[in-house]
C-alpha cells in the first residue's frame, strides 16, 4: 500500500464536511479524494476507485451509512462519525475501525486514523526470519492480530459506554464495582478490579493499591507513599504495590 491513504468523506451536512476536510487536511499521509452527500453517490465511486478510509455518518438520506457498509463486498477501512452514539455496537459488529461521537476533536480524530496507518504499515511489513543455507523452505508471515486496541466499551445503568484508555486517570475499586475517573466524567459499573486490570493495557496502567490502578501518563508526583494525578486527586501506595510502581516511575537523577 502507498506510503498515502486515499480518503472519502460520506456526509450530508456541510458543516460537518467541512470539519472532516480541515482535519484530514491538517495531516500529511492522508489524501481526500472525494465528498459524496450521499450513499449512493460514496458506492459508484467506491466501485469505479481505490479507497483506503471511508469516513461515513449513519443517517443520510435514501440509504444509510450502516446499510452502505453491508453492501460492501470489500470494505476499506471504516471510520464512522456521528451524532448517535447508540449505533457504537453495531458498528463495531461490522468490524468498523473506529466510531467517533460528533463533535469529534482532532485530538479523537488523529487517534482513530493513526489506527489505520498503523495497521496498514503491519499489513505490509515484511517477516524476517533465520534458514539455514540451502533450504527451500518458504515461510508465510503469520495473520496480523491487533492488540493495540485504544479502548474499552463498559456497561453504566444499563447505557453502552465507550471508555477510551488515554482518557482515563485512575480506576477506584468498590467491592464487586469499579469507578472510572477520566478527565470529563465517572463511570460506576459492575466489574471486579482483577478483571479491570487484566482488561487495561499492562504498558499504561499500573496497580498501586488494592483499591486502586492508575494511567502512568496521568501522574503528576510521587509525595512518600502517596500519588498525585492530573486532576489533583491523591492516592496512596499499597506496601505490597510500591516495588512494581518504581518499576514504571525512575527518576533520571
Amino acid at each position: 500500500m502507498s506510503q498515502f491513504l486515499k480518503c472519502i468523506i460520506v456526509e450530508d451536512e456541510e458543516p460537518a464536511q467541512d470539519i472532516l476536510k480541515i482535519y484530514i487536511e491538517k495531516i500529511p499521509y492522508l489524501v481526500l479524494e472525494a465528498v459524496c452527500d450521499n450513499a449512493f453517490s460514496a458506492l459508484d465511486y467506491i466501485a469505479q476507485n481505490e479507497v483506503d478510509i471511508i469516513f461515513t455518518d449513519i443517517h443520510m438520506p435514501r440509504i444509510s451509512g450502516i446499510d452502505m457498509i453491508k453492501s460492501l463486498s470489500k470494505r476499506p477501512f471504516i471510520i464512522i462519525t456521528t451524532a448517535f452514539s447508540d449505533y457504537a455496537v453495531e458498528g463495531f459488529d461490522l468490524d468498523v475501525t473506529d466510531f467517533l461521537v460528533k463533535p469529534i476533536s482532532f485530538d479523537r480524530f488523529l487517534r482513530a486514523v493513526t489506527k489505520v496507518r498503523e495497521k496498514t504499515q503491519k499489513s505490509t511489513a515484511p517477516a524476517t526470519i533465520s534458514v539455514p543455507a540451502g533450504s527451500s523452505i518458504v515461510m508465510k508471515a503469520e495473520p496480523e492480530v491487533n492488540v493495540s486496541l485504544l479502548s474499552m466499551y463498559v456497561k453504566e445503568n444499563g447505557k453502552l459506554l465507550r471508555v477510551d484508555f488515554d482518557d482515563i486517570l485512575f480506576v477506584e475499586g468498590l467491592r464487586d464495582y469499579v469507578k472510572i475517573i477520566t478527565d470529563g466524567k465517572v463511570i460506576i459499573t459492575h466489574m471486579t478490579m482483577k478483571k479491570m486490570e487484566e482488561t487495561l493495557p499492562s504498558e499504561q496502567f499500573v496497580r498501586v493499591h488494592k483499591s486502586h490502578i492508575v494511567r502512568i501518563d496521568a501522574i503528576k508526583a510521587i509525595d512518600g507513599n502517596m500519588i498525585e494525578i492530573n486532576n489533583n486527586a491523591k492516592i496512596q501506595i499499597g506496601l505490597q504495590f510500591r516495588d512494581n510502581v518504581f518499576k514504571y516511575i525512575k527518576p533520571i537523577n
